[in-house]
């Protein structure tokens, strides 16, 4: 894959991903600079939101055509920071379907509850 079609992290966007373990928790970090390997980000150990101007490095790795780090290292449930999730997009409510419909069946096994699905 050539590097023109490579989606990649931008200086002064902020991108976005939501917790694997409570999707109601969102990390957002706002990429400060950017080299072809490396991206600054606010300091992820300093506390309060002005975080005095501490930076971060971290390494990019990419995966189907998109750029990616991981703001808090890499083990298990760790968030990963993608090019193309903006907080826009992350933020952004889902549309669902008009219609939720399950057809009725003929007569329920013993060992399922019905369920539907609100409007």
């Amino acid at each position: 894959m050539d590097d023109s079609s490579l989606t990649k992290f931008e200086v002064g966007e902020t991108y976005a991903t939501r917790s694997i373990g409570d999707h109601e928790c969102i990390y957002s970090f706002k990429i400060i600079r950017r080299t072809a390997k490396s991206v600054w980000i606010p300091s992820t150990k300093a506390m309060g939101p002005d975080k005095g101007g501490l930076t971060e490095r971290r390494g990019l790795s990419s995966y189907n055509g998109v750029e990616s780090f991981s703001p808090f290292g890499t083990y298990s449930f760790s968030p990963t920071i993608t090019a193309d999730k903006t907080l826009e997009k992350v933020t952004a409510p889902r549309e669902r379907p008009k219609e939720s419909f399950i057809a009725p069946r003929e007569k329920e096994p013993s060992n399922i509850i019905p369920f539907i699905l609100p409007n």
